[in-house]
């Protein structure tokens, strides 16, 4: 399948909309930089970015901007939806699932022999090196493949189109984002508890194999209806990193300054160490309704769990009472 944008103004708008999305994992006080060299000289389209930013401005912590950013990519380049009923290999599109950072997720279902099985597949946006991702893909599937974890969504597949963007398949998992959880009643301390304890054993195994995750985050976990936690995307950061530089600032555009570790954001290797702050992170959220990113840089670390316990949704005072995060 080719994939081509409409027209000119549409690409232009397209590209404004992917920029806006990536600006937003942008440090407030490195954005201007930040503008000036993806803008390459293109001065309107600076100002338009920086516009559609000030706009944005106060609600970026919310996590409705981002998602607002995701959707106009997708709404300002229709040549870039898989239609339902098309097909990437042997998947066929059903609908669109989401919209991300890295691109749409689709349901999708391929047949066999007496079979039908279903899977989200995400198509990548596009400016990757498609065939050096594939080739990666082909080498490292076997060790990807050896992810069998009950809280873990497996790889089943990938590819790249015909328009050169590459795609994969992992298992279709049919749950909650943790967020949508969380303000669920069935989302006591204990079951949240539970839940992080079953997304640190399922990165334990993968580290056994020596798989590190990178972009643990709260839109890359889902909750099934019978509690159980899945972490979706293991393996994909590491397939879409740049080989000849993946211990740099290279793989920073594949996972979420929000929830980055020290050494992502100064470029430095990750390793097993990333995937445990992650998941502190994660536990963070869990236990405070409130949003990592906007804590971490308010004052002394000790402090962090009762100020933001102190603002959490009414789910999350319901279930965790103040006195349990100060330890009385």
């Amino acid at each position: 399948m080719t994939i081509e944008l409409a027209d000119d103004s549409a690409r232009r708008r397209w590209r404004t909309y992917v920029l806006l999305r990536e600006a937003l994992d942008v440090d407030e006080a490195e954005r201007a930089q930040w503008i000036a060299r993806r803008c390459a000289g293109d001065a309107a389209l600076a100002a338009e970015l920086q516009a559609l930013l000030a706009t944005q401005a106060p609600s970026l912590l919310d996590g409705e901007a981002g998602a607002l950013a995701a959707r106009l990519v997708a709404a300002s380049a229709p040549g870039d939806e898989l239609a339902c009923g098309s097909r990437l290999g042997a998947w066929r599109i059903q609908r669109t699932l989401g919209h991300g950072g890295m691109g749409t997720v689709y349901l999708v279902e391929r047949a066999g022999d007496g079979y039908t099985q279903r899977g989200a597949l995400k198509l990548i946006k596009r400016g990757m090196d498609s065939a050096a991702v594939l080739a990666r893909f082909r080498r490292e599937r076997q060790i990807l493949s050896q992810l069998e974890h009950p809280n873990l969504a497996r790889l089943l597949d990938g590819g790249v189109s015909d328009g050169g963007q590459p795609w994969f398949v992992m298992e279709y998992i049919d749950g909650l984002g943790l967020r949508q959880w969380l303000a669920q009643p069935s989302a006591s301390l204990a079951a949240r508890i539970t839940a992080w304890l079953q997304l640190c054993d399922a990165v334990a195994h993968a580290h056994r194999h020596l798989i590190v995750h990178r972009d643990i985050k709260p839109e890359n976990v889902l909750i099934t209806s019978d509690g159980h936690a899945r972490l979706l995307d293991f393996g994909i950061a590491r397939l879409l990193a740049d080989e000849a530089d993946e211990h740099t600032r290279t793989q920073q555009r594949f996972v979420s300054r929000a929830y980055a570790a020290p050494e992502q954001l100064r470029g430095d290797a990750t390793t097993t160490a990333t995937d445990i702050y992650q998941l502190g992170a994660l536990l963070f959220e869990l236990l405070t309704g409130a949003r990592f990113d906007a804590a971490r840089g308010n004052g002394a670390i000790s402090g962090w769990l009762v100020r933001a316990q102190a603002g959490a949704d009414a789910a999350t005072r319901s279930a965790i009472p103040a006195a349990r995060v100060r330890g009385d």
